[in-house]
């Protein structure tokens, strides 16, 4: 019997149906099996326990794990947790990471739970990594300077634009932070220069563009030292410090505008001082401050700084007092000490005109009187001739010897003919002196003079004389002159009556000068000429009665003398250079003498004594000096000299004979009256022999 097919198929189904669940029993009985033989293990390898982590809104999580047995390929998933809170699921490859996203600064507890087995199948197994522990700060921002900055310097006044860049820790740029800077000056403490004006602004925020950079501004106010711009980030672990090198730092020398080496300046007036200042590659620096002092302090007054101009130079204003004859200015670049100028400083008048009339006055009193040294000679012994009864002036001396009677002038009583040549020798000492602190001096001179001259007729004396001297003079400010000299003369009495002489000389010569005196610590040294003509004339009217005469007489004499120029030696800045002159002196004197003879054993006496009152007008051309290492042309005055005043003579004559010859001696002191410039003692001693 055939069955129905439906009933056929229906059986059919059945029996794959209870197949289907047969294996599947099967399966879970094996896995079953499998899990006594199945061993997992997970481990979180990033990051690591305790790890520091500077997070950009996520953190990379890595694990490893190990299944050991029959389902060594089946980690089914991975959850991670957060302080046991589920933050997502890992894949089921062997290596897992997980990024998780959105985190913010904190501490925090990780650990993952993963799960094995057959994938569609029950849940096999599972295991938990060992917990890691992290802490999570904000990202590690630090400011640098951008590799294009430009110099780090400055110029008050001109802005500067300092760009930055914001890198993270793995020196990426980032972009969007916000930076705040602030400016300080270094030297704030110190006085400003002439300014008042701060920078602007000293302190303010900048946000980084997409490339992480920022430009930070700011406008430098007048003080011209270093400047320290600070620039922070909100969690930055240290600031970017920057120094920012004001001119003061960059100047590399500072010098006088002029160059020169030392300021030669008039007293009590405010003089301009320019200064230069440049950097080492000796371009101007604009805007630093020059501090300025004045040593001593009472040699005058200037400010106390002063600012550099957009050129490079600095103007300040010296007022020098009457009393800085020798100070020395410093100027350095404020804060750099390195960077001074030491100018050495004097006043033309007491370092030049001062120093210059000291040396000038004992010269010129000697170059003036040179001449009168010899004339003084001169005339004495022509007046001691006119005592001795020289042709018809007489006051009828004579000198008794074994041989007769013998004139004074080598004529006996017979009448025969006087000596027609005579040889006379005269010295003399002047003790001249000059009152003052600035132009007085102590002279002593010599002077020595020889001569011959003839009796042309009895009334005529025609000679010639040649002298010299030696003078030394301690003069004011240390100043020590030696001067020797060399002159001639000719000279000629004229006797046109009984009672009436005429006499005249000339003279020309020149002397030498030798001078020093102390400076910076040495002595100076220098050297000077001079020359003279000089014209003395005399005449004189004799009213006598037997031993006793009264002589009025009048007498002019005139001197011109050339002076060379004089140079100092000396390593020394006050060396001065003192430029030649023309020296004129004319003299106009009257006067009168009154003498008598006194005849004794031993000779003939004839005292003297002489009052005389003289006019005097004295002139130079222009004298100026200079300091040799720098300065301007001063003029020098010398002070004026006494134009009237008056001279007291005394003279001894002293006559005898020798073998039928007269011989005849004079001394003479002639000393100023009424002087207030220069006293003046001259002592004269002199010797006449007839032939």
């Amino acid at each position: 019997m055939l069955a129905h097919p439906s009933a056929s198929v229906g059986t059919r189904r059945q029996q794959r149906w209870w197949s289907g669940l047969l294996l599947w029993g099967l399966t879970l009985a094996a896995m079953s099996a499998a899990h006594a033989q199945t061993t997992l293990a997970i481990e979180i390898v990033t990051p690591a326990n305790g790890e520091v982590i500077h997070a950009h809104d996520s953190v990379d999580i890595d694990l490893t794990s190990e299944v050991w047995g029959t389902y060594s390929n089946y980690v089914l998933s991975v959850e991670y947790f957060v302080d046991d809170v589920s933050v997502g699921f890992g894949d089921g490859t062997p290596a897992r990471r997980f990024v998780w996203r959105g985190v913010t600064p904190g501490t925090y507890m990780i650990r993952a739970h993963a799960r094995a087995g057959i994938p569609l199948a029950p849940p096999g197994f599972t295991a938990d990594s060992p917990p890691v522990q992290i802490d999570v700060r904000a990202p590690q921002i630090r400011p640098v300077l951008a590799p294009d900055a430009p110099p780090l310097q400055f110029t008050p006044g001109t802005e500067v634009a300092i760009p930055v860049i914001a890198l993270d820790e793995f020196d990426h740029p980032m972009p969007g932070v916000v930076l705040s800077w602030n400016v300080t000056t270094v030297d704030k403490a110190r006085p400003k220069a002439n300014c008042a004006d701060t920078d602007s602004p000293d302190h303010d925020q900048s946000t980084t563009d997409a490339n992480g950079r920022a430009l930070l501004r700011f406008v430098p106010g007048c003080t011209s030292s270093n400047r320290q711009l600070v620039v922070r980030s909100g969690n930055a672990a240290a600031p970017l410090q920057l120094t920012l090198h004001g001119p003061d730092d960059r100047a590399g020398a500072i010098r006088l505008a002029s160059g020169e080496s030392v300021l030669v300046l008039p007293p009590a007036t405010s003089t301009p001082i320019t200064y230069a200042v440049v950097d080492t590659q000796d371009l101007p620096i604009a805007g630093a401050t020059v501090d300025l002092s004045l040593a001593p302090a009472d040699a005058g007054s200037i400010e106390p700084s002063i600012r550099v101009g957009d050129d490079g130079s600095a103007t300040a204003h010296l007022k020098l007092t009457e009393a800085g004859t020798a100070a020395v200015l410093t100027a350095c670049v404020r804060g750099n000490t390195g960077v001074c100028v030491h100018v050495p400083v004097r006043n033309t008048h007491g370092a030049i005109a001062v120093p210059a009339a000291a040396i000038l006055t004992p010269i010129v009193q000697q170059a003036l009187d040179a001449p009168g040294t010899q004339f003084d000679n001169i005339n004495q012994h022509l007046r001691s001739q006119r005592s001795g009864g020289a042709g018809r002036f007489s006051n009828d001396v004579t000198v008794s010897t074994d041989k007769g009677s013998v004139g004074g002038d080598g004529a006996n009583e017979g009448g025969a003919s006087p000596s027609r040549v005579s040889v006379f020798a005269a010295g003399n000492i002047d003790l001249g002196q000059r009152d003052g602190s600035r132009d007085g001096f102590d002279a002593t001179t010599r002077g020595l003079t020889v001569g011959v001259d003839v009796r042309v007729k009895p009334s005529l004396v025609l000679g010639a004389a040649l002298g010299g001297l030696r003078a030394h003079t301690d003069a004011a400010a240390g100043v020590r002159l030696h001067a020797s000299g060399l002159s001639g003369s000719l000279y000629a009495q004229y006797l046109p009556t009984e009672r009436a002489y005429v006499s005249a000389a000339l003279n020309i010569g020149g002397e030498d000068f030798d001078m020093r005196r102390p400076a910076c610590g040495k002595q100076l040294t220098a050297s000077t000429d001079s020359s003279h003509r000089a014209l003395s004339l005399e005449a004189g009217y004799s009213l006598a009665s037997r031993a006793i005469r009264f002589t009025p007489y009048l007498r002019y004499q005139y001197v011109q003398a050339d002076l060379d120029p004089l140079l100092e030696h000396g390593d020394c800045i006050d060396a001065l250079s003192i430029s030649a002159t023309s020296l004129r002196r004319s003299t106009l004197a009257g006067g009168a003498s009154i003498d008598r003879a006194f005849s004794t054993r031993s000779g003939v006496w004839i005292p003297a004594l002489a009052v005389e009152y003289t006019s005097q007008a004295q002139h130079h051309d222009a004298i100026f000096a200079r300091l040799l290492a720098a300065g301007p042309t001063v003029p020098v005055q010398l002070a004026k000299v006494d134009r009237h005043f008056g001279i007291a003579r005394f003279s001894l004559s002293w006559m005898t004979s020798v073998q039928a010859h007269p011989l005849s001696a004079f001394l003479g002191l002639d000393t100023d009256i009424g002087r207030s410039d220069y006293d003046s003692r001259t002592f004269m001693l002199g010797l006449r022999i007839p032939f």
